[in-house]
Parts: structure tokens; C-alpha cells; sequence
């Protein structure tokens, strides 16, 4: 306690100490050469016929926490008392409420006597431990889930490590682990007979202390808030348990033929607007009853509405142009669903690993996917003509194809056939590549290209 309290002075190794703490730590050197008077026998006075409990006691204060670990043995010679170990432990800086610090010196007993336990290595009949703590108690004897995750934590510890004690109360006053949680000098030490042989009780079970009744009121503070649930019929998808009839059908015959398009064309027709009523269910509702979103909302800039498909695409004024329809009003999707994620997954293997712009350029053909573009710039620097190494645009486009070869054949050896085919498919990603930043404005056609 003395070395935490001078560590909150923040005090330099060279600088003197205050006169509170220079008294203070004269005070205990000079007690320091009585501790020569104290002695601690080695044997517990323990026989293959005696009997042995062990009885354990944590407290804690404001400053600090302490467990102490008495050994009981009956013999033929009579019944005996000795002090096994003990473990002190300063407070935390961060202040805790006293019950807290006394679970925590609950957990430190429990930690205390496991290693009693393992080291002495005994038949014990019995194990007891003690809290002076009514709220501890109920901590401990209740299920750990009951509780906020400080207390669970602790208390599922302590029911591990002391699954075979048992946890009784003790009043403060009997409480030899008090003696250590609030200090004790030399000379009081010495003579101090509940630190060295515990309570006078403690070797008669009929004088032990009463148990008080343990009530949830006084430990409620720590509880986990409770959740209400209601149970709620939800009406079946009729689409869902379409797709779990045709998937388990399609596992029991085989066709030698399949309209692949028209199929193809419903599965992504369903997964459009499945995804679309998952995300954007407000937004269905207010155009489905011509409501007007407000004009920050993206749907506004888009001119968004549903087709007869049920699908919402994107508006506009190219409804007179000579694109797809997928190009001229693409359907919408939002940015962080597995749909969008596996449309520019698919886009980037199409482009053959191409660029951020080639891959969104790809994708806008037939979708919007909202906030798919973060804006950037190219600031170029042109060389002078006769170093062709600092080329600019040329440059750019040899080392664009050199990208698309790199990423395609790995090192992975080709025919000439392979190779010439592979480097038309790339000449034709490169002319279709988008010359110019994609705008975000739905009303303007597809980037200008090669």
C-alpha cells in the first residue's frame, strides 16, 4: 500500500519523499528487525490417520484485499489449528465498490487454496471457506449468468476452482483475513492469536456462526437486465419454400438438357429483389404509395422507381436510347450485401483482375450499387521523348496489358493459340476500358473508351 501510494505521487527516483511517507516508511524499517521474533512451524502435526479440513478466509478493504488459509487435523492426539499461507493484494487504482473487492478476494481464496491444495497434497475431508460478505455469498451461490459480466466473470471462476468447498459467512470481527486487508503492526502481529490460530469457534461446529438468508435485493444492482420476448407468428415465404422444393428436386433427377438462360435470368431476378426488400424496406413503402423521399436520400438523385417486376431501378431520361434495358435503368443495389459483393467479385474475374474503374464500368452495365465508387485522381507527369522507361500513356498501356498477363497466366506456360487469344480477349478489355472518371450522374451514358 505504501509503494501504490508512492507511485501516486509520481515522485523521481532522486527526489525526496514527503515527510507523510518519510515517517511512515521509518516507522517500518524500524519494526523490520522484530520480525526475527516470529516463527512459523513447519509441520501441521498431521498423520495417516488424522483428519484434515482446511478453512479459508478473504476480505478486502478500500486499500487492499487478503485470503488466509488455516489447517484443521484431527488425531488421536487431539485437534489442532495451524496458519498454512496467505496472499495480500492492493486495491486497484480504479475504485471499485466494496463488494466487488470482497468477490475479488473471494476469487484470490479460491485461487489460494487450489495451490494450498496441489502443494500440501492431503486426504482432506473438508473444505470451508469464508466471506464476511452477505452480497459475495449470493454472488457465489447463484448462476454466474444472472449477473453483469464483472461479477459473472468472477463468480464462474470461483464455482470452478472451489466446486467442492463450501461458502459460509463470517462477521467481521471473526475474520482473521480482516488483519491483513486493514494492516497490522510487528508488535500487534506477534501476539495477535485470530491471525495465527483463527476464530475460537472455529473448531467447534456447533458455535459457528448462523447463516443469514440470502436475498437477491441486496446484490440486484449487479443483475443483468432481463430480455422479454413475445413469440409472434410470421407468415411463410412462399418464395423461400419454393427454392428449398426445387433444390431438394434437383437432387433427385438429372436432365440432359436445361434452358440455362431463362433460368439464370429468374435465380437473379429473385435474388435482386430479395435483397432489395432485406435492405431497403422504407424505401419500397414510400414508393410503392408515391411518396417522395427526402432530397438528400439517394433514391432522389436517381429518380429511383419499381418496374413491373417488382424491381427498383434506376430513372432517368434514356428510355429512348438504343441500350439494354439493364444499361438504361440498372437495378439498385445496396453496398454491403452479399449480392453486390458477388457482382464485383464477378465483374473483377470478367475484366481479368482489371482496375477500379474497368470493374465499376462493368458493373454499371446492368447495376447501381449505391457508394460502389470512392472519387480519386490521376495526376500525370510526361517524360521527355527520348526515355521511353518514363513513358506516360504508352507506358500506362503496356503495363496495363503486363497486369491483365501477370494475373491471368501466373506462371502457367502457353501455346501460341492460348497466348494469341488471351492477348485479343485483353486488347478487348483495354478499348472498353473507361477513359474518363465515371460519373455518379444516372443520366449519362457509358464512359467514353477506346
Amino acid at each position: 500500500m505504501l509503494l501504490q501510494e508512492l507511485w501516486l505521487h509520481k515522485l523521481q527516483w532522486d527526489e525526496p519523499l514527503p515527510s507523510q511517507l518519510s515517517s511512515r516508511w521509518l516507522i517500518i524499517r524500524k519494526e523490520l528487525t522484530s520480525l526475527r521474533k516470529i516463527s512459523i512451524p513447519r509441520w501441521y502435526n498431521t498423520w495417516s490417520s488424522s483428519t484434515v479440513e482446511f478453512h479459508g478466509f478473504s476480505d478486502a478493504s478500500q486499500l487492499a484485499m487478503a485470503a488466509v488459509v488455516f489447517i484443521t487435523v484431527h488425531g488421536s492426539n487431539g485437534t489442532t489449528i495451524s496458519l498454512v499461507c496467505s496472499k495480500t493484494k492492493v486495491a486497484p487504482l480504479k475504485r471499485l465498490t466494496i463488494p466487488r473487492l470482497e468477490l475479488t478476494a473471494a476469487l484470490l481464496l479460491s485461487r489460494l487454496m487450489q495451490y494450498v491444495q496441489a502443494t500440501l497434497k492431503l486426504n482432506v475431508t473438508a473444505t470451508h471457506l469464508w466471506t464476511d460478505s452477505v452480497v459475495t455469498l449470493t454472488w457465489i451461490k447463484s448462476h454466474a449468468s444472472r449477473w453483469k459480466d464483472f461479477v459473472r466473470n468472477r463468480v464462474s471462476q470461483i464455482q470452478e476452482l472451489t466446486a467442492n468447498a463450501h461458502w459460509k459467512y463470517v462477521p467481521g470481527t471473526s475474520n482473521p483475513a480482516d488483519c491483513a486487508s486493514r494492516g497490522l503492526s510487528t508488535a500487534q502481529l506477534q501476539s495477535h492469536s485470530l491471525w495465527w490460530t483463527g476464530p475460537p469457534w472455529i473448531l467447534t461446529p456447533e458455535a459457528w456462526p448462523s447463516q443469514p438468508a440470502l436475498s437477491d435485493e441486496l446484490s440486484a444492482h449487479e443483475a443483468r437486465p432481463g430480455i422479454a420476448l413475445h413469440a409472434a407468428a410470421s407468415q411463410p415465404d412462399y418464395h423461400w419454400d419454393l427454392i428449398y422444393r426445387f433444390i431438394s428436386l434437383l437432387g433427385k433427377r438429372r436432365r440432359k438438357t436445361l434452358d440455362l438462360h431463362s433460368a439464370l435470368e429468374e435465380a437473379r431476378f429473385f435474388w435482386i429483389k430479395a435483397t432489395q426488400a432485406a435492405y431497403f424496406t422504407h424505401e419500397i413503402k414510400m414508393l410503392t404509395a408515391n411518396s417522395r423521399l427526402p432530397t438528400a436520400h439517394a433514391f432522389s438523385r436517381l429518380t429511383a422507381y419499381i418496374d413491373a417486376q417488382g424491381i427498383i431501378r434506376v430513372g432517368g431520361r434514356l428510355n429512348q436510347s438504343a441500350l439494354a434495358q439493364d444499361s438504361k435503368h440498372q437495378a439498385i443495389l445496396p453496398r454491403h450485401s452479399q449480392l453486390s459483393t458477388l457482382i464485383i467479385s464477378h465483374a473483377h474475374l470478367r475484366t481479368l483482375h482489371g482496375g477500379t474503374q474497368l470493374t465499376l464500368a462493368h458493373v454499371r452495365q446492368s447495376y447501381w450499387i449505391i457508394g460502389g465508387r470512392a472519387p480519386d485522381c490521376t495526376r500525370w507527369e510526361f517524360n521527355p521523348p527520348g526515355a521511353p522507361h518514363m513513358g506516360g500513356k504508352w507506358e500506362a498501356v503496356v503495363k496495363s496489358v503486363k497486369f491483365h498477363l501477370r494475373r491471368t497466366i501466373g506462371e502457367t506456360l502457353l501455346t501460341t493459340e492460348e497466348l494469341t487469344t488471351l492477348l485479343t480477349q485483353i486488347e478487348a478489355i483495354l478499348n472498353s476500358r473507361p477513359l474518363e472518371p465515371l460519373s455518379d450522374d444516372p443520366e449519362d451514358v457509358s464512359a467514353l473508351t477506346p
